[in-house]
């Protein structure tokens, strides 16, 4: 039997408005130890200075433009060439400048199929099962090896979840043979920043046919809040899967 193909990947919301230090954050990827990084919320430059000072590849797709910072959108970033790059509106009609547009970016990446989302903020759970529905169709045939993962603003169990698993993909958390999380693996802060995340809205979804080794939220239970809370307003999110 050949060897199953494994990837690590971390997702987290960077807040690239904010100028999160880099060198801090290229620490914290290098500590996490991941294959392939995507990121919400993160501008063109701050992108390929991370993928610049890893050595690795990267793709970025701006999502909006507030005229006051740079754009800011979203990006994959790999120790391996990616591959079959594609961006796909998630929300049409919006102007360039407006927080609300939406996108999603995918690629091939160590052999999956790695899907960056970030739902819609500030909308109801109609629109955002919308989005959902359409990275499900937009995501390859189910079986694909299909890993979608960011910042997806809804709470684990919710309808906006079970609207991925129409399209075949399910919380890997629910899957995971370890969990280095703390608490109910919560990811964001909505206040203050020193003690532990209180609400979870970034999730990594995957394909049946993945096998999820294990899910950790930042470093797990001895992580130092105010440290990843200097970064951003999310931590990350690690997940090991096979294929």
């Amino acid at each position: 039997m050949p060897d199953r193909r494994r990837l690590r990947l971390t997702t987290w919301n960077l807040q690239g408005r904010a100028q999160p230090d880099l060198d801090a954050v290229i620490a914290t990827i290098r500590r996490l130890g991941p294959d392939v990084v995507v990121l919400q919320e993160v501008q063109r430059r701050q992108a390929a200075r991370l993928a610049g000072r890893l050595g690795w590849f990267h793709v970025w797709t701006w999502k909006h433009w507030p005229i006051v910072h740079r754009p800011e959108g979203l990006a994959i970033v790999s120790a391996q060439p990616i591959h079959g790059r594609r961006r796909w509106s998630l929300a049409a009609g919006w102007r360039f400048w407006s927080w609300r547009r939406r996108v999603a970016l995918g690629a091939h990446v160590h052999g999956f199929t790695v899907v960056n989302v970030h739902l819609g903020a500030g909308v109801g759970g109609a629109e955002r099962r919308r989005q959902a529905a359409v990275v499900g169709a937009e995501a390859g045939a189910r079986g694909a090896a299909r890993v979608v993962a960011g910042d997806l603003n809804t709470r684990p169990g919710s309808s906006v979840i079970d609207a991925f698993a129409a399209w075949g993909l399910v919380d890997a958390s629910t899957r995971a043979t370890r969990r280095d999380i703390v608490g109910e693996g919560a990811t964001n802060w909505r206040a203050e920043r020193t003690a532990p995340p209180d609400q979870t809205l970034d999730f990594v979804l995957v394909d049946p046919c993945v096998t999820v080794a294990s899910v950790g939220v930042a470093d797990g239970g001895e992580s130092d809040w105010a440290a990843y809370g200097a970064l951003s307003d999310h931590v990350p999110v690690t997940v090991d899967v096979l294929r």
